[in-house]
């Protein structure tokens, strides 16, 4: 019996009973309220403030739909309603250890900065646990395994989990499910249209040759594969990787790195704060200048300008994309630039979208009951999908003002190689 009904935006009415209230009432849960899913998106988009509460309790939602369709299947695992249940509470939890605004936040080369899973495991093994193990009578372990994956050191993960797991984290998972439709609603872009339900429908398992059990897409889902594929694809090319949201990322990475830095931020701080606390953190007394000002500028939307952009043509492009790997040797690269053009530390900001190629490896269970790679069915391969990307992939060089971005633009290819 429900304790309450939620009226969703994205999927009408959502029903919450008393163990989903009692993770939903936590701190930790609240604090999703004051996280927006799409970080600074709504610079640009307005609409699209959306918060990550909101999106967890889609996530959740679909994982229920789909469990119960995966449940039926001929060669799924025994599915029972404890292995259900831990579904449900990791679909509300998956994002419970998200840093404020960006998934870039954790690959600063800062020491101790954890990766937004592990944060999410130590939760959920911790303050979390009671309600978890009180109300929904699962082991917070398993519900932790599902979200963040096997722990290092636990034993092999059941063919139940696997599947559950998949359900959570591959091609065709429920995250991506909400997200694309809730951020397109959200962005008031017509790019994300995904048809969720008939990817639920045709949502089926298939064993491989080792009789593994492997998430997959009935021969008459493939339509809707793709229409997922490409919605993923348009929504990076005009709302993700938006120029004006990147420099927003760029500036609050360069904000954040040089208050770790400089020990004015902690990283156990960072894990705690949401997006307000965070922009506000970095103005306060005793934050490196650079900071400071990165602070305020992303409180008043003052963002550095666009100078030049470097397309995966570009010889230099490889190059400057592993960049991504290695924060600190790109903030001494931009501050090098800074120093050549005449300008202060941190007047240019290099930004490198992360490498994220879209791919699908799902295999596609076809009528008599073998099962093709998605590329087969579909017509369209890895190498197709690479060319899909080319042009969206863009690393930019930001500057602080119009003045600036046109110093350095004009040095564009010395300094870019």
């Amino acid at each position: 019996m429900s304790a309450t009904v939620i009226r969703d935006a994205v999927w009408g009415d959502v029903a919450l009973g008393p163990r989903e209230l009692a993770l939903i009432d936590t701190p930790a849960f609240q604090r999703l309220r004051r996280v927006r899913q799409l970080g600074f998106t709504d610079l640009v988009f307005p609409g699209a403030r959306h918060t990550r509460f909101e999106h967890s309790l889609g996530v959740f939602h679909l994982a229920g739909l789909a469990v119960d369709r995966i449940a039926d299947a001929p060669d799924a695992p025994p599915i029972d309603d404890g292995g259900r249940r831990a579904l449900l509470a990791a679909a509300l939890l998956h994002d419970i250890g998200h840093y404020p605004f960006s998934h870039a936040v954790e690959e600063l080369e800062v020491d101790q900065i954890r990766r937004h899973t592990d944060i999410a495991r130590d939760l959920i093994t911790g303050e979390l646990a009671e309600p978890i193990t009180d109300n929904w009578d699962v082991d917070p372990a398993l519900v932790a395994a599902l979200v963040a994956g096997p722990h290092r050191g636990d034993e092999p993960i059941s063919e139940t989990t696997s599947i559950l797991r998949q359900l959570l984290d591959s091609s065709l998972d429920v995250d991506k499910l909400d997200y694309l439709v809730r951020d397109a609603r959200g962005a008031n872009v017509p790019y994300g249209l995904v048809d969720v339900q008939r990817l639920i429908a045709c949502l089926t398992v298939w064993r491989d040759p080792d009789g593994r059990p492997q998430l997959a897409v009935e021969a008459k889902g493939v339509s809707a594969l793709q229409s997922l594929v490409f919605a993923k694809h348009l929504m990076y090319a005009t709302v993700y990787w938006h120029h004006a949201c990147r420099a927003a990322v760029a500036m609050l990475l360069r904000a954040a790195q040089e208050a770790l830095r400089s020990g004015a931020l902690q990283p156990s701080e960072l894990e705690r704060c949401d997006d307000a606390q965070l922009v506000a953190a970095f103005t306060r007394d005793g934050m490196p200048d650079l900071s400071r000002e990165l602070g305020s500028r992303i409180a008043d939307r003052r963002l550095y300008k666009r100078s030049i952009e470097v397309g995966v043509e570009h010889p230099s492009f490889e190059r400057l994309e592993r960049l991504w790997f290695r924060p600190g040797q790109r903030s001494t690269l931009e501050d090098g630039w800074s120093a050549s053009l005449g300008l202060r530390p941190g007047a240019v900001l290099l930004d490198v979208p992360e490498p994220r190629p879209i791919v699908v490896d799902l295999p596609v269970a076809v009528a008599d009951g073998q099962a093709h790679d998605w590329d087969r069915v579909s017509g369209l391969g890895v190498g197709d999908l690479d060319r899909f990307q080319r042009w969206v992939r863009k690393i930019r060089v930001f500057a602080t003002d119009a003045d600036a971005a046109d110093v350095v633009s004009a040095k564009g290819a010395e300094l870019v190689g």
